[in-house]
């Protein structure tokens, strides 16, 4: 009777053993991105964002202040079928509902783009030939991806960043874990200039 149990305890262990691998990695990765954000909170003049589960409190992200608005850093670990998230997202006061989306091309919009897929042009081939505009209005468009901003967007453009306007919800995301500081602030400052180019147009 014993020699049958073993293995089922055995595998029972290995199981426990995975999973406390799997949470010490977590916990560790979880700590690194909480300290590179209290730096930047510090540097920036933000307030770290805690939620509470139950008796748990847990790092959600930053907030950090861009003129009148406030932004909020995050990271969104990954799961089995996508990539980890880095994110900065505001809620803007613009006077004006409007929808703006920017992002990489892949091999299925460039076919897309060949078949007069894409959109808007910009008319700067730099940008337009590594990203995807859409809007319903192409005048909101171009007043927010002014050459400044385009140069901006493809500072990130090895990062693969993502803009999304819709109404007054205000995100860039790239598909990946920054954990170097220099490269913290060039998001945070590529994403505040965007922030505050909407809030001019609108």
């Amino acid at each position: 009777m014993t020699e049958l149990w073993l293995p089922i305890l055995f595998a029972f262990g290995f199981q426990i053993f995975i999973l406390f691998v799997i949470f010490h990695f977590f916990e560790k990765r979880n700590k690194q991105i909480k300290d590179l954000y209290e730096r930047i909170s510090s540097k920036r003049n933000g307030e770290l964002v805690i939620k509470n589960v139950f008796s748990w409190k847990y790092f959600s992200g930053v907030r950090i202040p861009c003129d009148s608005e406030q932004v909020t850093l995050c990271h969104i670990p990954g799961q089995k079928n996508s990539p980890p998230y880095t994110m900065l997202k505001c809620d803007l006061n613009v006077q004006n509902d409007c929808s703006l989306n920017v992002y990489p091309e892949t091999v299925l919009s460039k076919i897309g783009k060949g078949l007069g897929g894409q959109d808007i042009l910009m008319g700067y081939p730099p940008f337009d030939e590594v990203f995807i505009i859409k809007s319903k209005n192409e005048m909101l468009a171009r007043s927010v991806l002014v050459p400044e901003i385009q140069e901006s967007i493809l500072s990130l453009k090895n990062k693969h960043p993502h803009l999304k306007l819709n109404k007054k919800k205000f995100e860039l995301s790239v598909p990946q874990d920054i954990m170097v500081e220099e490269e913290i602030d060039q998001f945070i400052d590529v994403a505040q200039k965007i922030v505050r180019k909407i809030k001019e147009t609108g």
